[in-house]
């Protein structure tokens, strides 16, 4: 569809749906969001951004106070704060605060737009399949003349409101039964594992997902939670002012809290935390199981929390913010371990 074929049919659907998210909209529109929001460029409220993304991350912290976001199918990651200094190495960049930290794989940020529309400043990054990887929001504290300064320095010279994008092909998870996976292999590098950050080079390097990884190294590395224990998980973590971490990634960005949470609410589908820096939004019709599952096992155990979406990769980890290397506390271990079963085994897809 021609950019200005999406404009169109964007602002009829608008009209009759006026809260309707970008994402949806893109969705309706059978589009993706970047080549949505790439559709406005130079009509006013998009500006394109050149693609000289380290030197854009290195300046971000002049901006003051912004609210940081990543999405992915099933959940919303948000994060208050100001930017720390970027450190970059082969392609990536990291970035640490006290109750944060942001790991940015830059090969995957594709393209970049500033975009305002209804009183509202942001700048928005994506993939080569027109996938959002972060955005980034203005809040009352922001510097809004760096802001404006830093969205000038990397307008691009050609505001071109075309973009290519690759097509995302469904994903299925494959039938782990008929593929030349080892589980020997497997839990031989698993019981090496030092920390939970080990975990998912460990499955990628064996052409796993999560799930294949967990259905193959069975119980003695995770037991399969009810849904429900998520909700009561996030509850007692309130109640016994546990010191959590809770990581959500998208294709270019790991997004990571720490810290205690105050205040769990559900709406609809939707589980949510709501503090003042820092927000989850867990769109529960779109998880699929959630396992209890232990991620390091040499030296000291590690169990974590993971969340599983329908094609079997991990859209969430809650973890306890612990010091590297350290064990589970008798605490974190005493409010896991009383986390039920589901009552009845549901079917793979």
């Amino acid at each position: 569809m021609r950019p200005k074929k999406i404009r169109e049919e964007a602002e009829r659907l608008k009209e009759s749906q006026p809260k309707i998210t970008p994402i949806k909209l893109a969705a309706a529109l059978k589009v993706t969001e970047a080549e949505l929001t790439a559709a406005y460029t130079g009509e006013g409220p998009v500006i394109r951004l050149n693609t000289d993304r380290e030197m854009q991350l290195h300046d971000l912290h002049a901006l003051g106070q912004v609210l940081l976001v990543v999405r992915n199918t099933t959940c919303i990651h948000e994060l208050v704060g100001n930017y720390p200094q970027a450190r970059f190495y082969g392609g990536h960049a990291l970035l640490a605060a006290d109750s944060f930290m942001m790991h940015y794989d830059l090969t995957q940020w594709s393209y970049g737009f500033a975009v305002e529309k209804n009183g509202m400043r942001n700048l928005e990054f994506f993939d080569q399949r027109g996938r959002a990887v972060h955005k980034v929001f203005t809040t009352d504290q922001t510097n809004f003349q760096s802001w404006n300064d830093w969205v000038s320095r990397y307008a691009a010279e050609k505001q071109s409101p075309i973009v290519e994008v690759e097509r995302l092909e469904e994903i299925v998870p494959d039938d782990i039964d008929q593929r030349e996976v080892s589980r020997d292999a497997l839990c031989a590098t698993w019981d090496t594992l030092t920390t939970s950050d080990d975990f998912q080079p460990m499955i990628d390097h064996l052409g796993l997902s999560s799930l294949e990884a967990i259905r193959l190294g069975g119980d003695a590395y995770a037991k399969r939670l009810s849904k429900d224990a998520l909700g009561q998980f996030l509850n007692h973590s309130v109640q016994e002012s546990l010191s959590i971490e809770a990581t959500v990634c998208s294709s270019g960005t790991t997004q990571n809290y720490k810290g205690q949470i105050k205040q769990v609410t559900e709406f609809g589908d939707w589980l949510n935390v709501l503090d003042p820096h820092f927000n989850l939004h867990i769109d529960m019709k779109a998880v699929d199981s959630i396992w209890m599952v232990q991620k390091a096992k040499a030296k000291k155990p590690v169990t974590v929390i993971e969340v599983l979406n329908r094609d079997g990769k991990s859209v969430l980890e809650l973890s306890e913010s612990q010091p590297v290397q350290q064990p589970d506390s008798s605490v974190w271990k005493a409010v896991i371990e009383s986390l039920p079963a589901p009552v009845q085994e549901e079917e793979y897809a």
